[in-house]
């Protein structure tokens, strides 16, 4: 049942049922429409709160950045939900993401968090990239990354709020346009 007001042209009529096997759309906070992202969310908490709070927001830090780049690049090939229930094994096994203590960080001191699949080892790729996508793959490649192929920076780039691929004319898409364009240098339309 809906839980928005009814206007009187409406009272008389029923609500509509939803089918046994569909689960409850997610009531938004804001009063956003969030039926975009609903069919691959399946009203999973985690995930909703993650595409109406995280997905398309312009990451601050450096470590806020490093941490979507490497979860972008355990995600290629996988379900972005398999990922955000993963998150905190990869906090935990990253040490939050501080790049220093990664950067010091031996094969061995991760053997802990493979054996037992706390964390994905999937490195198959899916096709989305942009000519940024590349450049910013080819420098980071320069400066010793490793599995920061195009898809994966072009997936970066979504997520921290630098490229607007929201589905033009929802509600997302206008806020995700409102607030890059207050962001000095602009942003990347598709």
């Amino acid at each position: 049942m809906s839980s928005r007001p009814r206007n009187s042209s409406s009272e008389t009529s029923k609500p509509k049922k939803r089918k046994r096997d569909q689960p409850p759309r997610p009531q938004s906070q804001s009063g956003d429409d969030r039926e975009w992202f609903f069919p691959f969310t399946k009203n999973d908490p985690l995930y909703v709160d993650y595409m109406t709070n995280e997905w398309g927001f312009e990451k601050q830090t450096d470590q806020e950045l490093f941490e979507n780049l490497c979860l972008e690049g355990a995600q290629s090939g996988l379900s972005w939900r398999t990922i955000l229930h993963k998150r905190s094994a990869y906090r935990k096994a990253f040490h939050g993401f501080e790049i220093d203590r990664v950067a010091s960080m031996t094969g061995g001191s991760m053997n802990c968090y493979l054996k037992p699949r706390t964390m994905c080892q999937n490195w198959c790729c899916i096709p989305s990239t942009s000519e940024e996508s590349e450049c910013m793959s080819k420098s980071l490649k320069k400066h010793g990354f490793k599995f920061v192929g195009p898809t994966t920076c072009y997936a970066l780039m979504q997520s921290c709020g630098f490229v607007v691929d929201h589905p033009v004319g929802t509600a997302h898409w206008a806020k995700a346009e409102r607030r890059l364009k207050k962001r000095k240098g602009g942003y990347q339309l598709r």
